[in-house]
């Protein structure tokens, strides 16, 4: 009974855990779709064209990292030697290709919905969040650090 109970405790806090993962996620996918309304100045129309097409590029780069980690883990499973890691290298590269030509082809298609100049500062915007989003994990691990002392 005391293996159930303590099974059922981890599996509990392994499913809140994931639960406040999606929390945070859908919190930062919400404040980012603020921000960048907000930066860009989005009309309404713009914003029915923008937003699909900016989802389905993101989707398409979530795909790319997905299929590079599993890449990596599939060579890694077996003893890391030259060839496993040129194995890497070429799908890496192949990788940041692939988000590069993403990013040309949706870049056109975003000018074709907003200003060239609003696609800049959608570029802006994007660094800045992920500035902003790095400072935060920053100062919170600082925060969790016991204080100095000790003996």
């Amino acid at each position: 009974m005391r293996y159930l109970t303590i099974a059922i405790f981890i599996v509990a806090s392994w499913q809140f855990g994931f639960a406040q993962q999606r929390d945070l996620k859908a919190r930062l996918e919400s404040a980012k779709i603020g921000i960048i309304t907000e930066r860009l100045n989005l009309s309404s129309k713009q914003a029915q064209i923008f937003w699909p097409l900016y989802n389905e590029l993101n989707s398409k780069k979530k795909e790319l990292k997905i299929e590079l980690a599993k890449a990596k883990i599939d060579i890694q499973h077996s003893e890391l030697n030259d060839e496993n890691a040129n194995a890497i290298i070429e799908l890496y590269l192949n990788n940041q290709q692939k988000e590069l030509d993403l990013d040309r082809e949706y870049m056109e298609k975003f000018k074709e919905v907003i200003t060239p100049k609003q696609v800049v500062q959608l570029i802006k915007v994007e660094e800045d969040f992920k500035k902003m989003i790095l400072q935060k994990l920053r100062e919170r691990q600082q925060n969790r650090r016991p204080s100095g002392g000790g003996g």
